[in-house]
């Protein structure tokens, strides 16, 4: 949450000034040069201050935005994960790739409507299919996902557990400097 701090005591100091000078303005019928400089140099200096505090507010509210965005990209995949592993009934072994950047995770379910779920990665995006439907992005345009990576833990007498890492940055290109990455590590056990 972006933080509004008080003007700095120059500001203020500088708005006294300019209010005592407009006083003196009133009762004078002409200015001398050097009070007009003097008018002008404590101008400038007030609105330079004023348009570097604007720029700043500007500046993290955008990064907090994308900040934002990341986060929450990163928190619906998650929970699309959640759901679908919650409701498989095993994994689809052979049309799964564990321990790759690029991976992928099929898993089956007794509802024919989403037999086969599959989570996978493609030029920085993750996608979702079930039942040989068309894919569905889980990601925004304004992310891309570096890397997905899905290990399979198998013990005797437990179910199948799926750890999986994966990598949320922001494509910003206002602040490139800047650039904001949430990385997102779950494990989640099957249904017996």
């Amino acid at each position: 949450m972006m933080e509004f701090h008080r003007p700095p005591l120059i500001i203020l100091k500088l708005v006294t000034t300019l209010k005592m000078f407009m006083r003196n303005f009133k009762n004078k019928a002409a200015l001398t040069l050097v009070e007009l400089i003097l008018y002008f140099t404590i101008l400038a200096v007030g609105l330079f201050v004023a348009m570097t505090f604007a720029i700043k507010i500007g500046v993290y509210y955008v990064l907090t935005s994308s900040m934002n965005e990341v986060q929450s990209n990163a928190d619906y995949f998650g929970e699309r994960l959640l759901y679908a592993i919650t409701i498989a009934t095993g994994v689809n072994a052979d049309a799964s790739i564990f321990d790759s950047d690029n991976g992928r995770l099929s898993l089956s379910a007794n509802d024919p409507g989403v037999d086969p779920t599959v989570f996978y990665l493609e030029d920085g995006e993750i996608y979702l299919t079930q039942n040989d439907s068309s894919p569905l992005s889980l990601n925004t345009s304004g992310v891309l996902v570096a890397s997905l990576r899905f290990h399979r833990l198998s013990y005797s007498k437990t179910p199948d557990q799926i750890e999986v890492t994966a990598e949320f940055v922001s494509k910003n290109q206002d602040l490139s400097s800047m650039v904001y990455s949430a990385p997102l590590h779950l494990t989640m056990s099957l249904r017996p």
